[in-house]
């Protein structure tokens, strides 16, 4: 049977990939960045010799790590990208036990770009200068098994979380946590630069804590990289192992939160609803002033879906947490636009990359209300602007204390509502467009990918018109003649988008409506 959903996974993967170029895209683009990781990896275990061996040795482990965390932290932060060609919920029915699910599930999980990408880049080091012959025939056994500990890691997130958001507690733990392993892999992004020295001398860090790293998963698979570049042939063989026993122990633990899952699916949603029956939800008292019902009703539905959609509510979680910390690192000592800024576009992005994503059977629902999709468009798109321009303020006054820097505030408060408007001109093009069902695996969340890459380089266009008008406006004239420029560019930009976005969906609803819910 794990056989069977094996080549179930394989033909739906084919199929995907030639439904269209943008499929073909993801995959090409995954090899690409395979390969820069790849030259990488090489890079670092050819001067892993010598005097560079312990700082060569520790930012390959690193690399490895971080792109293991990268699978954990990815699905997390961003729900929709959560791999679902088979949904395991689905399979509770088939006569195969949990582990003939997990086994399938996982190999065919190992045929996605995104397995591509980490393979290529664990692959790397069989082109080092000066790895032993041993070493080169190791290296595709360890970057399967890099590979798989970045796909079993990831699952077994994803199950562990699939179980705990089916009540509400266990969804704001879900979200606490997510914040939690988001900020403490900042944080140790933020530490490198002061574990290693500029002057290429050895680790400031102690050798406990340097021989810790390597029994991290995926960092393992780097330690047996290192040792066999350096001749020790015994050690590395044991690092080999090492790996080993991580895919084994994520795989039952696999096992375990999938049966778990399985046990006591439904329990949560059961108590969710009838505390839903048991009274009226009024719209919240910020929208008490929206005096068109259509408008009301979307903007009040999606705001329930942050609280209460299990991907949503973890978007605005790491939206609000993770967001703060990253964007801590754009303000220099007198640049707090460009992290207010950027506060805004990563709230944006992160609750509108996909405004209709998370509405499944409510779309059904406002047609047969009488509701159009222009309306609801409408809403979601003032809610996503309204929690983007909340989260930048709140960053900015926080960040002007912080640094002493209240003479920018005025600035940075506009460049914030800006950026919101910059961020979502972009979005409700791609939400009206490249729709798909966040609750459920279909081709359309690929077609999606590509777009989403697009979204960011737009931020990244916005970026740096806010770094040029703020810094060509602190020349000549006072910073928030700048903000006051940007903000009418970017509004501008966004009434255009919206009008445009809004009468598409006039005409061709169907845009939409084909997409969510998906088809079963």
């Amino acid at each position: 049977m794990a056989v069977v959903l094996i080549r179930l996974r394989w033909a739906i993967r084919r199929r995907t990939i030639s439904s269209g170029f943008q499929v073909r895209g993801v995959w090409v683009l995954a090899a690409l960045f395979g390969l820069g990781a790849a030259v990488l990896s090489a890079a670092l275990v050819s001067f892993a010799r010598g005097d560079g061996a312990a700082v060569m040795g520790l930012l390959y482990e690193s690399l490895l790590f971080s792109i293991l965390a990268g699978w954990v932290l990815i699905p997390l932060s961003i729900p929709s990208l959560q791999d679902q060609i088979v949904d395991p919920s689905r399979l509770e029915t088939y006569p195969m036990s949990t582990t003939q699910k997990v086994v399938g599930l996982g190999v065919g999980a190992l045929l996605s770009p995104t397995a591509l990408f980490a393979f290529l880049a664990a692959l790397g080091p069989v082109a080092s200068a000066g790895l032993p012959v041993v070493g080169r025939l190791l290296t595709p056994v360890l970057a399967v098994l890099f590979a798989a500990a970045c796909v079993l890691v990831s699952r077994v997130i994803q199950a562990i979380f699939a179980g705990a958001i089916a009540g509400r507690r266990g969804r704001d733990l879900s979200v606490l946590l997510a914040g939690t392993l988001g900020l403490g892999f900042y944080a140790v992004m933020q530490a490198l630069p002061y574990l290693v020295p500029a002057d290429g001398a050895a680790p400031t860090v102690s050798p406990v804590v340097t021989s810790l790293v390597g029994w991290l998963p995926g960092a393992s698979v780097g330690r047996a990289m290192v040792e066999m570049q350096g001749g020790a042939l015994i050690p590395a063989i044991g690092w080999v192992g090492v790996s080993a026993l991580w895919v084994v122990a994520l795989a039952a633990a696999w096992v375990w939160a999938m049966s778990r899952a399985e046990r006591g699916a439904g329990r949560g949603a059961d108590r969710s609803a009838r505390r839903a029956r048991a009274g009226l939800a009024l719209p919240p008292l910020v929208l008490r002033g929206v005096r068109s019902p259509q408008v009301l009703a979307a903007a009040s539905q999606h705001l329930r879906y942050m609280r209460r959609h299990p991907r949503l509510l973890q978007a605005t979680g790491m939206g609000l947490a993770l967001g703060a910390f990253v964007s801590h690192s754009f303000v220099g000592s007198d640049w707090l636009a460009t992290g207010a800024a950027f506060s805004a576009a990563y709230m944006a992005i992160m609750i509108g990359g996909g405004m209709f994503n998370f509405d499944g059977q409510g779309i059904a629902y406002l047609h047969v209300a009488g509701s159009g999709l222009k309306d609801a468009l409408a809403a979601k798109q003032a809610v996503v602007i309204g929690f983007a321009i909340t989260l930048g303020t709140v960053f900015a006054v926080a960040e002007a204390a912080w640094r002493d820097q209240w003479r920018n505030l005025l600035a940075a408060l506009l460049f914030v509502v800006g950026m919101a408007l910059w961020t979502v001109a972009a979005s409700v093009l791609m939400s009206t467009r490249y729709a798909f069902d966040a609750d459920r695996s279909s081709a359309n969340r690929y077609s999606a990918m590509g777009p989403s890459f697009a979204v960011l380089g737009w931020v990244i266009v916005g970026m740096g018109v806010v770094a040029l008008l703020y810094g060509l406006a602190g020349m000549w004239v006072p910073r928030w003649v700048g903000g006051l420029v940007f903000v009418a560019i970017a509004g501008l930009l966004h009434r255009l988008s919206l009008r445009r976005c809004e009468s598409v969906l006039e005409r061709t609803p169907e845009l939409i409506t084909d997409k969510v819910p998906a088809p079963a």
